[in-house]
């Protein structure tokens, strides 16, 4: 009797599900850096106005939108171009009416 294959489609899951909570760390973590980075210069130069805290934190939030949309765009790149698996009823009748 042969083997059933395993269901690969949840390994999948659990691939995404972990990179996108990783992505979201990724992004606090750029946020956070350029926010404390921002703190230290107006410190080192003493501003009496938070400047290159409010830059620093502006420039590191579109980073952090810049390389989780990258991220995002890329794997939508492999969706669209990946073979569409289409259920064995659903085929015979391609591409017409669906039973």
């Amino acid at each position: 009797m042969p083997k059933p294959e395993p269901d690969k489609r949840g390994s999948d899951r659990m691939r995404d599900l972990a990179k996108y909570s990783g992505l979201a760390f990724q992004i606090g973590f750029i946020i956070l850096a350029g926010a404390m980075l921002g703190k230290w210069l107006d410190g080192r130069f003493q501003f009496s106005k938070p400047v290159f805290t409010l830059c620093l934190s502006l420039l590191s939030v579109f980073a952090a939108l810049y390389f989780s949309l990258k991220d995002f765009i890329g794997k939508t790149a492999q969706l669209s171009s990946a073979r569409l698996w289409i259920p064995e009823r659903f085929s015979a009748n391609w591409p017409g009416q669906w039973a």
